[in-house]
């Protein structure tokens, strides 16, 4: 594989898509290839991101057009400003275009999503969603055009891609967890400060919400799940890691329960970058009974429930043979905690199940192993 590889992201911000883009470029500097960090915005004129220290520098035009070696576009805000071509112009890259979602999906009828994603309409019903698509979102599509490679994060975003009649290689890549292979010692210093955050909740039932709240994915769902969940079960706390408590007003108005809202730890945001801050955000796994995070398509695994089979944590999420029944509605959600209530054995085989996977198929090792073999 070339030694040379160029991430095309976008600067750090509360996202699963800036994570992998970001740990994708360190992991392959770890590994002995000159790697480097771009990022672009909307708005931003491009950078050099230093992967050390996060020091910023502009980046010249002569600079995109001199890049020899593996491209890893990111987001499409490269294309939709033109600058993807200013790079591909010298014409001595691989282009590698990492999906982080399906093209369409916001425009796509909440009770068509599921079919959707299983491959159940037709090409013509793909096609006629591009028409409601933004100039940003088309932006996605030429970005295709321009790719040698496709990596998407799971089998359906591959099945959608293939409806839309793309004739690129697509590649099923899925999320890489931050927690694996830690070191004992940070495990068992942080297993402490998580007992200690456990005890001041004085709660049974530790539930965590990791990333932002957007109530087009989930958020409702979450909270009348959640409300469901502490009537049966009183002695239950919800944890949003990555929400400021001063958001609390702006969920009330969108539908989160007043009754409940006291019933919510709201977590800032912590920045992922030194040993100290992944100790930070480890304590609020260690000390959560269950991960909750809303997803309606099969096998689709977030970086934070990735985390968290890491850590053996059972996680209610999309439906899978890895996590605890789904989270399709509030029922389901419900369900599934009441199974974790009730069926402590089947749970345990699950989430053993589930941290197997993810030591064999969500390792950096795991995916740099089969970048190597694809590019090669």
């Amino acid at each position: 594989m070339k030694k040379n590889h160029y991430i095309l992201g976008f600067s750090r911000r509360r996202s699963g898509a800036f994570e992998h883009s970001w740990n994708l470029a360190k992991n392959l500097d770890k590994r002995g290839y000159e790697a480097k960090y771009y990022s672009s915005w909307w708005e931003d004129a491009p950078v050099d991101v230093n992967l050390l220290t996060e020091e910023i520098h502009p980046l010249e035009e002569k600079e995109l057009k001199n890049l020899n070696g593996i491209i890893h576009l990111q987001t499409h805000t490269w294309e939709y400003r033109g600058l993807l071509d200013k790079i591909l112009a010298g014409k001595k890259q691989t282009l590698i275009y990492g999906l982080h979602a399906i093209i369409p999906y916001y425009h796509i009828k909440e009770s068509d999503k599921i079919p959707f994603l299983d491959g159940g309409f037709p090409q013509s019903y793909a096609n006629s969603l591009i028409n409601n698509l933004s100039e940003r979102e088309k932006a996605q599509l030429s970005a295709i055009d321009k790719s040698d490679y496709l990596f998407t994060i799971s089998k359906n975003h591959k099945k959608a891609l293939e409806l839309f009649g793309i004739q690129k290689p697509i590649h099923v890549f899925e999320n890489v967890s931050d927690f694996y292979d830690l070191p004992e010692e940070i495990i068992k210093e942080t297993n402490n400060k998580a007992l200690e955050f456990r005890e001041s909740l004085r709660k049974e039932n530790i539930l965590l919400y990791c990333g932002r709240i957007y109530f087009k994915k989930g958020a409702n769902c979450l909270f009348e799940s959640f409300k469901k969940i502490r009537k049966e079960y009183p002695s239950s706390q919800l944890v949003l890691l990555g929400t400021k408590e001063e958001m609390k007003e702006e969920m009330i108005r969108y539908g989160l329960d007043e009754t409940i809202a006291n019933s919510i730890t709201f977590v800032p945001w912590i920045k992922k970058l030194e040993r100290n801050s992944i100790k930070d955000i480890l304590k609020y796994f260690l000390a959560s009974d269950v991960l909750i995070q809303p997803m309606i398509t099969p096998e689709l695994y977030s970086k934070s429930v990735i985390d968290a089979m890491t850590l053996g944590i059972p996680t209610i999420t999309c439906k899978s043979p890895y996590s605890i029944g789904s989270s399709e509605d509030m029922g389901a959600i419900f369900n599934s905690f009441t199974k974790i209530q009730e069926n402590s054995e089947e749970v345990r085989e699950i989430v053993n199940k589930a941290k197997k996977k993810v030591a064999s198929e969500n390792t950096w090792d795991s995916y740099i192993s089969r970048l190597e073999e694809i590019v090669s």
